[in-house]
């Protein structure tokens, strides 16, 4: 029961949407009250990316002075 009044202080401070975004990371990072939700929304890390959702490829780097790899052959 605490912890829901809790998360309702939470969300009436930092907002539903970003809440329940805070709550769906702290679930699947096994957290079970609102102390971590609160973290989370204070220090705004509610939309990292957790590991292993990052992307696995990254754009090239375009521009001048990178040479590629047929400089190196």
């Amino acid at each position: 029961m605490r912890s829901t009044q809790g998360l309702r202080s939470v969300a009436r401070k930092y907002g539903e949407r970003r809440t329940e975004r805070a709550c769906e990371t702290a679930l699947r990072l096994g957290a079970r009250s609102y102390k971590p939700v609160e973290r989370m929304l204070k220090l705004g890390r509610e939309t990292m990316p957790l590991y292993g959702d990052e992307p696995s490829e990254r754009a090239p780097i375009t521009h001048g002075n990178v040479r590629g790899p047929g400089y190196f052959n």
